[in-house]
């Protein structure tokens, strides 16, 4: 089967929005809020050297959280830490009230050139523009790459393992993959809570199938299907639902993967499998550190980039005896 050109999957977009919620009929986009952005890295992914990419990480932060972005930048978004894949990362971040805040990440951005920020305000609520802001970044300035994977900056991610799923995709392609831990036939919560869904809002019971936001690695071309099709469907507040609507319009399958953790196992890395993808829940610098080590994943880094110090290593095992983590 020929593949769908890009006019004919945009009239198929705009038959499909009429099947979700409030199913209004329009010859514009529903969704076309387009945020100016504060901080771009155009340039990011232009290295003449690296005309194609393997992977995109595009992690979500907050302003407040510079500590995790560093130790994110030596661990896992090391691209000399991927085993000679070609992988860039990228922050995606909105913007916050306190003058601070927005003046350090500035200054931040300055610095490591690589950060993105969007003119909205970075509140629970909005994090589906986030996940937009970082589909709509990587079709304009990173197009190259095969593969997105976005994840929060309190998620881990196993480049070794990663590096070995893209590998095996390689081997049998499959061009509109989306890949995490999914949810199934949830329902719809009505209270007050920050995961409460107003009835007028999607009036339905329960969920489409959808992954978890937190980690989610997406085919680059059924990228371009969810952007497109996110401008024809109504904004959704939780944005792992509203990527879920957008799939269940376009008749694709999210694939489950239990290598992508979401509650670490009675709070002990040694219930961990080395074949983890993903795992939720690592906010403190150290628990990335450590789990970093015991997975033994500095064996993937050039020599340059692979010393962390063995007496960083000596004090990190020695607390996390004492440590529930």
């Amino acid at each position: 089967m020929r593949p769908l050109t890009l006019v004919y999957r945009l009239l198929i977009f705009c038959v499909f929005s009429l099947m979700i919620t409030r199913p209004i009929y329009t010859e514009l986009p529903l969704n076309d809020r387009d945020f100016p952005f504060l901080i771009n890295q155009p340039e990011l992914c232009t290295d003449t050297e690296l005309a194609e990419l393997d992977l995109i990480l595009l992690i979500r932060t907050e302003c407040k959280h510079r500590v995790r972005r560093n130790i994110i930048r030596r661990l896992w978004a090391n691209s000399s830490c991927w085993g000679g894949m070609r992988v860039k990362h990228v922050f995606l971040l909105g913007k916050v009230e306190q003058e601070r805040h927005m003046n350090l990440v500035e200054h931040e951005a300055r610095q490591y050139r690589d950060m993105v920020q969007q003119d909205f305000l970075d509140t629970y609520r909005n994090i589906t523009y986030k996940f937009l802001l970082g589909l709509q970044w990587t079709l304009a300035y990173c197009s190259q790459s095969k593969w997105l994977l976005f994840v929060d900056d309190d998620f881990f991610v196993n480049p070794r393992q990663m590096g070995s799923l893209l590998q095996d995709l390689r081997r049998t392609p499959r061009r509109y993959l989306i890949l995490g831990s999914q949810h199934t036939m949830s329902d719809t919560i009505r209270d007050q809570s920050k995961w409460g869904i107003s009835k007028s809002l999607y009036p339905f019971g329960s969920y489409p199938n959808f992954l978890s936001g937190g980690s989610q690695l997406i085919g680059a071309q059924l990228a371009l299907d969810i952007y497109i099709s996110s401008r024809f469907t109504n904004y959704f507040p939780l944005d792992d639902v509203f990527t879920g609507l957008i799939l269940n319009k376009l008749m694709v399958t999210p694939v489950h993967s239990s290598d992508v953790v979401i509650q670490l196992p009675s709070r002990r890395f040694r219930m961990l499998s080395e074949n983890i993808l993903t795992l939720h829940s690592l906010q403190r610098p150290s628990q990335q550190r450590l789990l970093w080590w015991k997975l033994g994943l500095s064996n993937m880094c050039k020599p340059a980039s692979s010393v962390l110090g063995i007496f960083e290593y000596v004090a990190l095992s020695i607390s996390s005896r004492t440590a529930s983590v």
